[in-house]
């Protein structure tokens, strides 16, 4: 598990073509890990479990650091579903729980 410190900061967009995504988001107003951190991991995590679940193979990492006020998701997404349809549903979760991405 990746420590506060080592979650790049990046904007929200993916990285990788053919295999494994990795989006960055920034994410704005968490005041703290314990609280607002564990939120948004929760926001996360409910949106690649429910929402999108069927457009995923595999989610490889998913990881929320207050520290840097970031998100950062690694997965494999199912055959043609477009990245820009994850990317959206990753960033309106965290934007449905309150925090700005």
């Amino acid at each position: 598990m990746m420590m506060d410190s080592e979650l790049p900061a990046a904007p929200a967009q993916p990285s990788g073509a053919g295999g494994p995504l990795v989006f960055y988001f920034s994410v704005g107003g968490m005041m703290c890990q314990k609280s607002c951190g564990s939120t948004a991991q929760r926001a996360v995590a409910l949106c690649l479990e429910e929402e999108i679940a069927d457009d995923v193979s595999a989610v490889i990492s998913a990881e929320v650091s207050h520290e840097l006020s970031a998100a950062r998701v690694e997965l494999i997404p199912a055959d043609g579903v477009p990245t820009d349809r994850l990317r959206d549903a990753l960033v309106e979760s965290l934007e449905d729980t309150g925090f700005d991405c």
